[in-house]
């Protein structure tokens, strides 16, 4: 009777050896062939969003909700979270695939916002002075210059018709609706600086680009959906190139310092 020949070390060796190198080739293309698919899914969020907030607006005379209005908050559904709710069914559509967990913890400004890329911004406890569910939280950001806020609300007063409001507006395709964002709302302008580096924009920074101008999809910036419906990637420097608000001009781009990191 024959007797069953068993693997040596050597060749034990051999195979692993071969195995390490097939995994050190092939690795780096999954790591890509994920992240892509992430790129996808976070794009797909996104466009569905556009659908709902323009359902939103054929659905109230063209008009959209008032959005965050300071001490002047209503109810929830001045705020977009809550306003859009009855168009989506899954929460999860309000989260980019690379970031997913809420933080659930107060910074030190007393905010509920994450400390990186990776975080989504919530949950909200109740009543926290947000005009939000108790619950809520997410990874993207409306631009807030398309709600249609009070005649007397007191944010941004000097530019009360600045305000898109609603869904009928002129090159659509260029007014950003939601996108990317450690908050669930940015207030972009022309005077806003970038972050010096990629963790200050987690430091209490201002309303604007900063909020958004993060390293959540890596060297492809972050992804926009517009008021037209179309979804597209940005670079970080490209968010000082969009149609924020009706008065937003480009004069101002040439006087920013940009930083190294965004050389």
């Amino acid at each position: 009777m024959a007797r069953k020949r068993a693997f040596t070390l050597v060749e034990l060796l051999v195979v692993i050896s071969i195995i390490s190198l097939l995994m050190s080739i092939l690795l780096p293309s999954l790591n890509k062939a994920r992240e892509q698919a992430k790129q996808v899914a976070c794009k797909s969020n996104l466009k569905q969003l556009g659908v709902v907030v323009m359902l939103y607006g054929d659905n109230n005379n063209g008009r959209f909700f008032a959005g965050w209005m300071g001490e002047q908050l209503t109810d929830a559904n001045d705020q977009w979270p809550s306003a859009l709710r009855r168009y989506y069914v899954n929460p999860k559509l309000r989260l980019c695939p690379n970031a997913m967990k809420p933080v659930s913890l107060k910074g030190k400004d007393g905010n509920i916002h994450p400390q990186s890329a990776t975080e989504a911004w919530g949950i909200f406890p109740k009543d926290p002075g947000w005009a939000v569910e108790p619950g809520d939280y997410g990874s993207y950001g409306i631009n807030a210059w398309i709600c249609n806020p009070l005649p007397t609300t007191p944010i941004f007063a000097n530019l009360r018709t600045a305000y898109w409001r609603g869904s009928e507006v002129k090159n659509a395709g260029n007014v950003p609706a939601f996108l990317d964002s450690y908050w669930m709302e940015i207030w972009p302008t022309i005077y806003e600086q970038p972050p010096p580096f990629p963790a200050a924009a987690f430091l209490n920074y201002p309303a604007g680009q900063g909020r958004s101008c993060i390293l959540r999809h890596g060297n492809r910036g972050v992804n926009i959906v517009y008021l037209d419906g179309s979804v597209r990637d940005v670079r970080l420097r490209q968010l000082w190139d969009q149609k924020w608000h009706k008065q937003y001009t480009f004069d101002k781009i040439a006087t920013i310092k940009w930083p190294d990191w965004l050389k």
